[in-house]
């Protein structure tokens, strides 16, 4: 059984997870300053840091219009954030179109059906409903695929 630890501990301690994953989110968001100080202002309020692996800066836009302006950028971008302590090994620049807050649409999402036998199934409350027009509605939205 593992020990109940304090989440101060949990948050400060080197070897804990949490202080880890908050030091990185740390790092982005200096590396997202630096990207922003790099570009005219509408620019900035729509483009952020969203990850750098070895040599390559991954750069978000929220929408495919900033994606298109920042992508053109790109070079310019790179010679200024090799200036940045740190960076300078920096050698390439990849461009991601992601909102902050992104939700992933429901096409890819699973999808709980219920067995049609199921007395939670649509149809099954149809045919048990008095009520004609609620019967109605429910096999009208049961016909209806996702």
């Amino acid at each position: 059984m593992t020990k109940t630890r304090s989440i101060g501990h949990l948050l400060n301690n080197a070897n804990a997870g949490l202080a880890n994953v908050i030091q990185r989110s740390k790092e982005l968001q200096k590396l997202s300053t630096y990207l922003k100080n790099a570009v005219d202002a509408p620019l900035s309020e729509h483009i952020y840091v969203a990850n750098i692996r070895d040599v390559t800066l991954v750069i978000g836009a929220d929408s495919a219009v900033w994606h298109t302006r920042i992508k053109y950028l790109g070079p310019m971008i790179l010679e200024q954030l090799k200036q940045v302590p740190g960076l300078e090994n920096l050698q390439q620049i990849e461009f991601r179109i992601q909102p902050l807050g992104y939700a992933m649409p429901a096409s890819r999402r699973s999808i709980n059906h219920f067995p049609s036998a199921s007395p939670s199934h649509p149809i099954q409350k149809a045919k048990s409903s008095n009520t004609g027009t609620l019967k109605n509605v429910i096999q009208r939205i049961s016909k209806k695929t996702v």
